[in-house]
């Protein structure tokens, strides 16, 4: 998907700031890599893992150089619970498998990473996330981990200390970096390796986990591509692999003992290169509880995007500090705070024209523009409001000459009523019962306002019937 772009601002945003310290630090082509792991359905979290890179892809392009995006899929990860929902799936028999070994519930794809890799692509399109996506599996299976096998094995002794030190734990003494798939029950969690000698490793499946091994003793070659390297060197693996320039991760692997430490001695003393740049993402909470596909703490972005525009939700995440935390909660007044933000960031290009925009300006201008161009004109506040009145979006936008707009947010607002999660204030419905004269009505509700009293709104109903040359008393009849 190509997207035109305008000329940068030269303001401070978090993502302009690691667009200029690759141009600094890094050389041309700059690839940005990300991953996550597809154990569930997609939440905000797994978004972040991509919309923040592609964000400072995007503002690599205005300033014109050369940028990749590769987001991986570590569909090879242990299937380590069955996530919240699909409990009633009898998926508990592929526990302790690879991810690309499970089978897909609902039997549409060969396995449940395939199925839920296909909704990544799906939301990726949605949000003009434009990375080219690779599955661990078919890494692994084609042979582009294997050198890495050979490195690691020829350093072994290095490579164990290099983790005990950076984790700030001591590994057991029959530890080894190889994960084997085992040939007779298919798990990767239950798996060890008995003995290896650089090409061929025998193991046992027999560990006590979440999940018990099968017991059976195999033998297998590299070259068969049937295992997985542990994740603090996978990860500085990959990242060699695509020539990382700057990948990002969250808060627990850049805290003492966090795997990216294990990732940047990997990268001096090991492969003997310059690390990529590091950028560590802020927790992401949902009503004060840290996002989890596991145990369903949080809310899928297939109904995230049923009450908010992907412009509105992108907003949210780019708008703070990149390492600061966020703690999503679509209800209330705190989603029309977004959409209200959103709305002033939106009006701030003509403002900067005629006068010089405040600090906090320039930010919100500038995350208006990397979120994507509003698509109504009328406040979103007003668009509620005449909905509950008038029940009719055709209506709505002819009252507030924005059909585009109505049409535009009708889905949004219709389901975020039909979830009650819009503010208390606003839940109300006006009696299905026509009244006598409903253009008194109509001219009534045209002249209400957000910020209008009591007293206020008791006399609009008598400048109403003014304008009108009726009795007040008709206009109150008629609303009521």
């Amino acid at each position: 998907m190509t997207v035109t772009r305008e000329k940068p601002i030269e303001r401070e945003h978090w993502a302009t700031i690691f667009a200029k310290k690759l141009i600094e630090e890094k050389e041309e082509p700059y690839n940005i890599t990300a991953g996550a792991t597809v154990s569930g359905p997609l939440h905000l979290g797994t978004l972040c893992e991509a919309l923040y890179p592609q964000t400072i892809i995007n503002c690599l392009k205005d300033y014109g150089k050369s940028a990749n995006f590769y987001f991986i899929l570590d569909d090879l990860d242990a299937f380590d619970s069955v996530p919240a929902g699909f409990e009633n799936y009898k998926m508990e028999k592929d526990l302790g498998k690879p991810l690309r070994y499970v089978a897909d519930p609902f039997l549409c794809h060969d396995s449940f990473a395939l199925h839920l890799q296909e909704e990544v692509k799906e939301i990726f399109d949605i949000f003009e996330i434009n990375a080219k996506i690779f599955g661990a599996f078919d890494l692994y299976s084609t042979g582009k981990f294997d050198k890495y096998v050979k490195i690691f094995h020829e350093n072994f002794i290095e490579v164990r200390s290099i983790l005990e030190i950076t984790s700030d734990r001591q590994l057991e003494e029959n530890w080894h970096f190889l994960m084997p798939i085992c040939e007779n029950c298919g798990k990767i969690a239950t798996t060890s390796v008995i003995n290896f000698d650089g090409e061929t490793y025998e193991y046992i499946c027999n560990k006590k986990l979440y999940v018990s091994g099968c017991g059976y003793k195999g033998k297998a070659e590299i070259k068969d591509h049937k295992y997985k390297i542990v994740w603090r060197l996978h990860w500085p693996s990959w990242m060699d692999l695509f020539n990382t320039s700057l990948e990002g991760a969250g808060v627990d692997h850049h805290t003492k003992g966090g795997s990216w430490y294990t990732a940047v001695e990997i990268f001096r003393r090991i492969f003997k290169k310059k690390e990529p740049i590091g950028v560590r993402y802020g927790w992401l909470f949902y009503k004060g509880k840290k996002f989890s596909k596991s145990l369903g703490v949080g809310v899928k972005i297939s109904e995230i995007l049923k009450i908010m525009p992907p412009e509105i939700i992108k907003y949210y995440l780019l708008r703070p500090d990149i390492q600061e935390n966020k703690d999503f909660d679509p209800s209330g007044y705190k989603l029309l705070s977004i959409y209200e933000d959103y709305e002033y960031a939106s009006q701030l290009e003509e403002k900067a024209k005629v006068e010089k925009l405040s600090r906090a300006d320039q930010k919100k201008y500038l995350t208006y523009k990397l979120s994507g161009k509003r698509k109504w004109s009328a406040r979103f506040v007003d668009f509620l409001l005449y909905y509950q009145i008038f029940k009719d979006w055709e209506k709505v936008g002819e009252k507030l000459n924005d059909k585009d707009g109505a049409a535009y947010l009708s889905k949004y607002i219709e389901n975020w009523i039909k979830n009650n999660l819009h503010p208390e204030e606003y839940n109300f419905e006006i009696s299905p019962r026509r009244p006598p004269r409903p253009e008194y009505v109509e001219k009534f509700a045209e002249k209400l306002r957000e910020d209008m009293t009591d007293l206020d709104i008791h006399n609009l109903v008598y400048s109403t019937a003014q304008e009108l040359g009726v009795n007040p008393q008709e206009i109150f009849r008629n609303i009521y």
